[in-house]
């Protein structure tokens, strides 16, 4: 350009060094967010879905602990009694269980036309047809399920230790009762699977549409802070998006499981009667109890905890769940914190960080820049404006001092330009 030409600009290539390509740092951005969805979604929750699940079949407990507060005394004394290893229990097989869940779709994709993911621009037979694909996966692994709930609340203290292949035998054997049995109260399967789809269906319609729903206003927020400090742009940096994929991940989640709660206690419910599991009391922490219920269905169910426990009932252990999303909200509040001191800047888009070269300048002595500099600062970078007479460019220093650009026989200045042809 014709302000280029009046400053004598001399670019030497051997100062040129290029910005790591965006598709490099958006794959290493995407396994790191994958592996923080799994982390808080499998590991860190597990805790919390232990007590929320031991609430929920306690049909008997005097404390419903709907706020969080109630839980820290029994929760204290079981570690006390039991350890820590009381609040891990079931990792094992349910890690197993979600891992078969997602073998069925997998295997179920490959063998039928139904798609495993679909996306905005799918066709309603599309999605349709992915809907009937987890319908029948999630019916398919309802005995594995309900043989994993065992191991999750069961106490340590009063059964034995479940061995590592037990939870295929309990899901076959629920998968093979079809029939109620002559003994026992345990419900045939073809009971479980409709209140188990419904449930579980309802909770993936719903998290789907708080997903998108958050997606869009948090990334109209973090354009709206680009707005606030002068910076126009049409998308978003590689961290910022990582981050709003994760917030909207994380609500979603939260809205399915605050809507699909009630269902949830009843489904876990009868899951567990006739199997003749002891739970740990959490109403005190110390003693141990059996479940014994007489179900004979969900809508049994659903009357009997109403008319005997009240309709809280139907939200027993509502507070492990909100301690759960505490933590987890504290979680990707770190990973955020993460993803912008690593990958960058908010106020630069992915896109021109990834046309933007750094280049070492050297000036000549007869451009005189001038004092004025207007600074906007970033996470990891501060960029100032100089401006003179023939030539307006930016200087990017890595430092909180100003870098007064370079004469002859002083050290190259860096120089960041948004278009190559300025060259």
């Amino acid at each position: 350009m014709a302000g280029s030409e009046s400053s004598e600009l001399f670019v030497p290539k051997q100062h040129m060094s290029f910005m790591a390509s965006p598709e490099k740092e958006g794959d290493k951005t995407y396994i790191f967010v994958t592996f923080s969805k799994s982390f808080c979604g499998n590991i860190l929750s597990h805790p919390f879905t232990i007590l929320r699940r031991q609430c929920q079949v306690h049909g008997r407990s005097s404390r419903y602990h709907i706020i969080p507060i109630t839980m820290i005394r029994p929760c204290y004394t079981m570690y006390q009694r039991q350890g820590i290893s009381t609040f891990w229990k079931g990792l094992g097989s349910a890690t197993i269980t979600e891992g078969l869940n997602l073998g069925i779709k997998d295997f179920l994709s490959k063998v039928t036309p139904w798609p495993k993911e679909v996306c905005s621009r799918s066709t309603p037979k599309n999605i349709g047809q992915h809907f009937m694909l987890f319908c029948v996966s999630t019916a398919l692994a309802t005995p594995f399920i309900a043989a994993s709930l065992v191991e999750l609340v069961q106490s340590e203290i009063a059964s034995e230790k479940p061995g590592i292949f037990d939870i295929f035998k309990e899901g076959f054997f629920r998968l093979t009762s079809w029939t109620a049995p002559q003994t026992g109260r345990l419900l045939p399967i073809w009971v479980l699977i409709l209140p188990s789809v419904i449930t579980e269906f309802g909770r993936y319609v719903i998290s789907l549409i708080g997903t998108g729903i958050s997606e869009k206003i948090l990334k109209n927020l973090a354009l709206k802070t680009y707005s606030r400090y002068g910076v126009e742009v049409s998308e978003l940096t590689v961290a910022r998006s990582s981050f709003v994929d994760l917030g909207s991940w994380i609500a979603g989640r939260i809205i399915s499981d605050v809507a699909i709660y009630p269902f949830d206690t009843v489904v876990n419910r009868l899951y567990l009667q006739g199997t003749r599991t002891i739970i740990d009391n959490l109403d005190d922490g110390i003693s141990v109890v059996p479940i014994v219920t007489r179900y004979e269905g969900f809508w049994d169910c659903w009357r009997s905890i109403i008319a005997e426990e009240g309709r809280l009932g139907l939200y027993k252990g509502f507070g492990a769940l909100v301690l759960q999303y505490g933590i987890e909200l504290m979680f990707l509040r770190g990973v955020q914190f993460l993803l912008c001191d690593v990958y960058g800047s908010r106020f630069h888009s992915s896109t021109e960080t990834a046309r933007e070269p750094t280049v070492e300048v050297y000036r000549s002595a007869s451009v005189e820049p001038s004092m004025e500099a207007v600074p906007s600062t970033s996470l990891n970078q501060e960029r100032h404006m100089w401006k003179s007479s023939s030539v307006d460019f930016p200087i990017t220093t890595s430092q909180n001092t100003m870098d007064y650009g370079t004469i002859p026989g002083s050290r190259p200045s860096t120089l960041s330009y948004r278009n190559r042809q300025n060259f």
